[in-house]
């Protein structure tokens, strides 16, 4: 029952925008309200007569995360409309509510047939059902291990971006990403191509952020945990100075060499000295051109051999 998981599904978890996503789901979570939901400002109408039951406290909740989500856009974001991972994040959504159809596998139908956007143009009405989708509960089950992996790494990166010198918050979130983690390969890898590529996808992004949180404070180094490597290690390990001192002054230079270059390329193709060394280097192309023309030239009128040709062409025109 259900439709499986693409490739796409999968790597959705890793290139949505998780600032946006996040922040509106534990708005939702929060929200004393959350199973409430005005009609007057709604995606669907959950009042409909075909839609009842779990079906309706769920459709409430949906449009509750809808709004919160476009509020959040319309305040930051110049693009207030959702995007395609954001429609693939909200049937994901969608799906966990009803645990993969196994309390309602007509939902996707009922959503459709009742949708009223009352939202404005943050919403795609077309876009929103061609998402709406069930997955086959064994898709959904490996979705929710990635969607909790990502839910830590975002609580992770709003402590390390944040102002605050909190740092030691960052332990918990980033140790339930790496028993997460290591659970996961434990239970699941070799299963499915799609899930591993996810996971290994996974341990980089996570790897990179503990990096910048190195570089900004090196007291992270002792509340960051480290993802092993051996799945079954049992003992929680954390990274040290000397395991990230080069590959932080590698990524720091490589950083520095991208923005030197980037700014003698400036210089080059968009200043006024840049144009006068290009007309430079023309004329002396020009020059070197000419001088080699001159130099074949002269080889030519000295060789032997097309002298004693020529001789011979005058020779035989003589001789007829």
């Amino acid at each position: 029952m259900g439709t499986q998981a693409t490739e796409k599904d999968y790597k959705n978890f890793d290139i949505m925008d998780k600032n946006y996503i996040y922040k509106a789901v534990i708005s939702l979570n929060r929200s004393m309200l959350r199973e409430s939901s005005s009609e007057n400002n709604s995606i669907i109408n959950c009042d409909s007569s075909g839609i009842t039951g779990r079906t309706k406290t769920v459709c409430k909740k949906f449009n509750n995360l809808i709004r919160s989500l476009c509020s959040s856009k319309s305040v930051e974001l110049k693009n207030k409309c959702l995007n395609n991972s954001d429609y693939e994040y909200l049937n994901f959504w969608v799906n966990c509510e009803f645990n993969g159809g196994f309390f309602d596998n007509t939902f996707t139908e009922d959503f459709q047939a009742n949708m009223q956007n009352k939202i404005g143009e943050c919403v795609s009405n077309d876009k929103l059902i061609n998402a709406l989708k069930l997955f086959k509960h064994e898709d959904l089950k490996k979705m929710k291990i990635l969607d909790e992996l990502y839910k830590s790494y975002h609580e992770m990166h709003e402590i390390i971006i944040s102002a605050s010198d909190e740092i030691a918050k960052c332990l918990k979130p980033s140790t339930k990403c790496v028993e997460d983690y290591k659970s996961a390969i434990r239970q699941f890898q070799g299963q499915n191509n799609y899930f591993d590529n996810a996971l290994m996808t996974f341990k980089k992004t996570y790897e990179a952020l503990a990096y910048e949180a190195f570089r900004k404070n090196i007291s992270y180094l002792s509340h960051i945990a480290k993802i092993p490597e051996d799945p079954n290690e049992s003992k929680l390990t954390f990274y040290t100075i000397g395991d990230n001192r080069n590959k932080i002054i590698l990524i720091s230079l490589f950083g520095s060499v991208i923005a030197v270059v980037l700014v003698l390329i400036y210089f080059y193709r968009f200043t006024h000295s840049g144009n006068l060394m290009r007309a430079r280097s023309r004329k002396k192309k020009k020059k070197f051109n000419n001088q080699d023309d001159n130099m074949k030239n002269s080889l030519c009128i000295n060789d032997p051999n097309i002298i004693r040709y020529n001789n011979r062409k005058y020779n035989l025109a003589y001789h007829s």
